[in-house]
């Protein structure tokens, strides 16, 4: 089959009434976040499991639900200027978040400084935990699945087009080149959104929307 064939039958349509236009844009947009969602969902919950071999399915599902928000996918996109690739600078949901963003950030980064540079035990823990010397934090924006200073999600419209944006790419790169190489090319943007324990999370933010039903 050609590109055209391929494709429609990607989108969920027959080769008697091939979508076109927009439509066609449209429902293979969803069925890349289809594909996004469900991958990146299952690597994160494979990468936890094998950081926290001990960790209970409750404890497992409280941090996958840490690492797997919209606020957190927003905040990656915008952090890697994946965003920019995407959206242009005056699209609203876009300006809006890295306002929300850059509070977050200021907020997160006082805490850090009063902690020797990272959330908990300073820039050596961090890098003791990835086992990675030289490496430095870049999320100071990010705790619990929330923006730092909320203890409550963002409005959808802040957030939901960014979030889903960040899936659909990864179920762009799972189309071209599989989980693992998704996840190859993904992980490390995800890395620091999974790196403190069960424990850890409830203690810092067990009073977060995500956090609550998990203590």
């Amino acid at each position: 089959a050609d590109d055209t064939t391929s494709l429609n039958s990607f989108a969920g349509s027959s080769s008697q009434t091939p979508l076109k236009g927009l439509n066609r844009v449209g429902i293979f947009r969803e069925n890349l976040f289809f594909i996004g969602n469900y991958s990146l969902n299952l690597c994160i919950s494979a990468e936890l499991y094998k950081r926290f071999p001990d960790a209970s399915p409750k404890d497992l599902t409280l941090l996958t639900f840490c690492a797997f928000t919209d606020e957190v996918m927003a905040y990656i996109l915008t952090k890697s200027t994946l965003i920019d690739c995407l959206f242009d600078k005056d699209s609203p949901s876009a300006a809006q978040f890295w306002l929300e963003m850059k509070l977050a950030d200021k907020r997160g980064t006082e805490i850090w400084v009063e902690n020797g540079g990272w959330l908990l035990g300073g820039i050596d823990d961090y890098q003791r935990r990835l086992r990675k010397e030289g490496i430095r934090p870049r999320y100071p924006g990010l705790g619990g699945g929330l923006l730092v200073g909320h203890l409550k999600k963002l409005d959808k419209d802040l957030t939901e087009d960014l979030a889903f944006s960040m899936k659909a790419i990864c179920g762009a790169l799972v189309l071209s080149l599989g989980v693992d190489g998704m996840w190859s090319a993904m992980r490390s943007l995800f890395r620091e959104a999974m790196i403190l324990t069960p424990k850890e999370n409830r203690r810092l933010y067990g009073k977060n929307s995500v956090c609550q039903g998990w203590t």
